[in-house]
């Protein structure tokens, strides 16, 4: 083993400079694959991990019709936790009451819910009732229509509970009754149902409708979460016997719905059968540089074998040589995987990630890692069997001026 040692060295010495640039490209190579295979797995998990994030799926999701949302009678239920809503109001952005943002799509009410997220400003705070957050596509709106920015200031023009008892509200051109008054847009949020249906939506703070009564509550949407144990359908029988709860009936209320869990599955599918064609093909190119890093002369496998080497000591001579340039690899190729994870999940479905950025898949890098070592054996072994295909092969004949047979004349 000495001997072998001392032969590495001495190859080492020699081949520094072709060693680092196989190690550099075998590291690449395996990174990218890495990489993908990291990011794949990142994608298929992406709904189940941004659900986690939310607190899980919800106990109860309700929808109550009309009224003003009967959210805190409902919290004080016994057995739930926790009670979130959002309610549509009608409520709209301008700068005058000739220019209007009708476009959106009005809520008052806690704009966590649902798995909401930040992605620019922050949330509303409920101690002040004129903030609001948009989504991507009301923030668009907001953007191209008065050129505004998280942090401008806003009319609001809100229709009244009278014109909508007395429907002169939205459908005889009637202007909003309410007052204006100022609101601040405060941050730019997303949540897992933009994905299905975009539709321009801005959320009011908590406490919008309790510091302007007049403004009525069309439809609210209710989250519950409940105690462990508590059984779902009594407490719902008891939600709809509240008073200001009188028509609530229950909807969906998964975090990412199946039709979004669908779309995660095929983008999935699809990245499976190109991970595949991947690593055969990073398999192939890594096997193909190993042998051409390590493969000797024919000359120095015979003259080690005349000093007494047998052809295994040759082998763990190569293998050695080959650890020496996955030693290298390695490294690049987890910071190359980790820096190739980042946009993954892929295009919209990033709505579904709920810590963007690259991250590290400790599997994937001891697995890909372990593979890695693997394919550079095999390139050390067959770059031996290809030396020794060399050495046995029979000598040419030498063919000289008088070759085919005959003497040549004297």
């Amino acid at each position: 083993m000495a001997a072998v040692l001392f032969r590495v060295r001495i190859w080492l010495r020699h081949r520094i400079g072709r060693t680092i640039v196989a190690a550099v490209l075998i590291g690449l190579v395996a990174g990218l694959a890495m990489g993908l295979v990291a990011g794949t797995r990142r994608t298929a998990s992406a709904p189940d991990r941004y659900t986690e994030w939310a607190g899980g799926e919800i106990d109860l999701a309700l929808t109550q019709p009309q009224g003003d949302p009967a959210t805190d009678s409902i919290a004080e239920l016994d057995g739930v936790s926790e009670a979130l809503s959002i309610a549509f109001v009608p409520a709209f952005p301008g700068r005058s009451p000739d220019d209007i943002a009708f476009a959106a799509n009005p809520f008052s009410g806690d704009d966590h819910i649902a798995g909401t997220r930040v992605v620019v400003g922050r949330h509303t705070d409920r101690a002040r009732p004129d903030e609001f957050t948009v989504n991507d596509e009301m923030a668009a709106v907001l953007t191209e229509q008065y050129g505004a920015q998280v942090g401008d200031e806003f009319q609001i023009y809100a229709f009244s509970k009278e014109q909508l008892e007395s429907n002169r509200a939205f459908s005889d051109g009637e202007p909003p009754g309410v007052p204006a008054f100022t609101a601040t847009w405060v941050g730019i949020v997303e949540t897992p149902a933009d994905f299905e249906e975009s539709l321009p939506s801005l959320y009011y703070s908590p406490s919008f409708l309790s510091a302007h009564p007049t403004i009525p509550a069309i439809q609210t949407i209710i989250q519950v979460r409940l105690d462990p144990g508590t059984d779902p359908s009594a407490v719902l029988a008891e939600i709809q016997q509240l008073p200001d709860a009188a028509g609530t009936y229950p909807t969906d209320g998964q975090i990412v719905s199946e039709e979004s869990r669908r779309a995660v599955r095929f983008q999935v599918t699809a990245l499976w059968i190109v991970v595949g064609i991947a690593l055969t093909a990073t398999v192939f190119v890594i096997v193909q540089l190993v042998i051409r890093m390590l493969q000797a002369p024919a000359a120095d496998a015979s003259s080690m074998i005349s000093l007494g080497w047998r052809r295994r000591d040759i082998a763990v001579e190569r293998i050695a040589e080959a650890l020496v340039a996955v030693a290298m690899a390695i490294p690049l190729a987890i910071l190359v995987a980790w820096l190739v994870s980042e946009p993954f999940p892929i295009g919209s479905l990033d709505t579904f990630e709920p810590h963007p950025g690259p991250i590290l898949d400790g599997l994937v890098v001891a697995i890909g890692s372990a593979v890695l070592v693997l394919a550079m054996i095999a390139g050390a072994l067959l770059a031996v069997r290809a030396e020794r295909t060399r050495s046995d092969a029979p000598a040419r004949p030498w063919r000289g001026a008088g070759a085919r047979g005959s003497m040549p004349l004297a």
